[in-house]
């Protein structure tokens, strides 16, 4: 049978210091980062009773230590499905007691996979905006990107992608995971998450280090809102 390229979104995620997380945490604890947070948390997107996403149409493979997520671009809500899932993930790597940074993109594009294989230019693609262009602890996409899912977007979902993202300093839309720790079951977080960053900053010089948390430090203040409260259902 002839092999063809799929058009999908793709998320292409780097776990930073991996290789740590390798010499100090168990096997256990680190397969529960590839599938029990996953699959734990979100399953459907329903905005009032309307169902506007399954969950299960997002695919992932993992390759060491970095993460693909990918889901066919012609399902309805496709974009915003993959959005949702990233930021969840993310938000759950923040909540570990020594918390996981992850730096990504998200582009639309072809790939071809079966069973262990992946590859196409979609898949470079990302891996190349990721290793390019996301330079900090952040998930971008070109507002090219966002638009073209209006194309398969429900009315009812059109407000998911301006809820979960916002346009950074230079350009490219990123992933507000930082606006998602005022849930209500995510709120506490905040001084935990705000306190691992200043011990950073306090004993470390590496200045590549130093501005990645920098950058932590201003997008965690900046979206903390502690009145508010949101949930999914």
């Amino acid at each position: 049978m002839e092999k063809v390229y799929m058009n999908c979104y793709i998320a292409f995620l780097d776990i930073l210091g991996f290789k740590k997380m390798i010499e100090t945490m168990p096997c256990s604890e680190i397969y529960e980062i590839y599938s029990t947070r996953m699959k734990n948390g979100i399953s459907r997107i329903y905005l009032g009773k309307e169902l506007c996403f399954e969950m299960s149409e997002i695919n992932m493979k993992v390759m060491l230590d970095s993460i693909c997520f990918y889901v066919d671009s012609s399902k309805p809500n496709a974009l915003a499905g993959l959005i949702v899932a990233c930021e969840y993930f993310q938000e759950q790597l923040l909540k570990l007691s020594n918390p996981i940074l992850t730096r990504g993109a998200i582009v639309r594009g072809d790939i071809f996979t079966e069973n262990d294989i992946i590859y196409g230019p979609g898949f470079v693609k990302a891996y190349l905006m990721e290793e390019n262009n996301a330079k900090f602890p952040r998930i971008i996409m070109t507002k090219e990107t966002i638009d073209s899912a209006k194309e398969n977007a429900t009315a009812q979902m059109e407000p998911i992608i301006p809820t979960y993202t916002f346009s950074d300093f230079d350009a490219f839309y990123t992933i507000n995971y930082w606006a998602g720790l005022n849930r209500e079951d995510s709120k506490t977080e905040y001084p935990r998450i705000l306190s691992h960053i200043n011990h950073i900053l306090d004993t470390t010089t590496d200045t590549s280090v130093r501005d990645k948390y920098l950058y932590m430090s201003k997008n965690l203040q900046r979206w903390h809102i502690p009145e508010k409260s949101n949930t999914l259902d």
